[in-house]
């Protein structure tokens, strides 16, 4: 309103037909996300190494080999204002190429691909302090697996198996940890975290043979993700990670060993399995 005077000296309210507009606060920086999926391409090298104390000691890589990934973030029950309890979900598959030359023997096939495969799933608790980082316990089951053509060899006109790149199946109930931190970098969002699982209930197998009867073994899933926001949900990814067990056999195994020119079996040893890689992809969030 504005006061004017008219002719005859008197005052007079206007009243202005625009009013004065206070502009709304802007909202908040979300400091996280309630589900995010991501597909990412995967490189990795694999290193299998068994110790039977000078008796079919075996050492086996893969430098590099691709593959695929995805995964799944959710916190599921944040719509309601429950924002601590959160489920996750991964799935990833390779193919690793072999080739199998020198020796004493000729083995058959000489070269093969084996089809690596890992899965979880998981259900966490977080604790998230005011200024989002986020601190957490989680719980659930994990999977990491690869299946191999049976290598054999012919001693005297026999067919016997000498197994050098075993398929294996590791099973295994996973307890860890895990830490958010939110980085937000002008009107974008990075968000990192850190996942570290110990896999202390396992079960664990080698195919077509095992080096030994019974087994003891424990296992590791780790992995460090960047996901950063860049328009209307969709962001880019990326990870390092490393699964793995370290595994004993004990007693008489039903895998044979090479040794000069004869055939023995293995009696048990001790055996370390681990991939270790990246993933690189896209993925949507809200």
């Amino acid at each position: 309103a504005r006061t004017e005077i008219d002719d005859m000296g008197r005052k007079h309210s206007v009243i202005d037909d625009t009013s004065d507009t206070v502009d709304k606060p802007e909202a908040p920086a979300k400091l996280g996300h309630a589900f995010a999926i991501s597909g990412a391409f995967d490189g990795a090298t694999w290193y299998y190494g068994f110790d039977g104390g000078g008796t079919g000691d075996t050492q086996v890589n893969a430098t590099f080999y691709p593959g695929g990934s995805a995964l799944v973030d959710a916190w599921p029950l944040s719509f309601a204002g429950i924002n601590w309890i959160g489920v996750d979900g991964e799935l990833g598959i390779a193919a690793v190429p072999f080739k199998i030359s020198g020796g004493q023997q000729q083995i058959t096939p000489s070269e093969f691909t084996s089809i690596q495969t890992r899965a979880s799933v998981a259900l966490k608790a977080r604790y998230t302090l005011k200024n989002g980082i986020g601190l957490g316990v989680r719980a659930g089951y994990r999977y990491y697996g690869a299946s191999v053509e049976a290598q054999t060899i012919s001693v005297n006109g026999a067919t016997q198996n000498l197994t050098v790149v075993p398929g294996y199946t590791l099973h295994a109930g996973a307890l860890g940890a895990e830490v958010f931190l939110p980085v937000l970098i002008g009107n974008h969002r990075l968000e990192l975290e850190l996942r570290a699982d110990g896999l202390p209930i396992t079960y664990y197998d080698e195919k077509p043979d095992n080096p030994g009867a019974t087994t003891l073994a424990f296992g590791w899933a780790v992995s460090l993700a960047g996901r950063y926001d860049i328009a209307s949900g969709f962001f880019a990814e990326v990870r390092a990670q490393s699964t793995g067990a370290q595994v004993t056999y004990t007693d008489k195994g039903s895998r044979l060993a090479l040794v000069g020119q004869q055939l023995k079996q293995l009696q048990g040893g001790s055996v370390l399995n681990l991939t270790a890689g990246f993933s690189a992809g896209i993925g949507f969030m809200f």
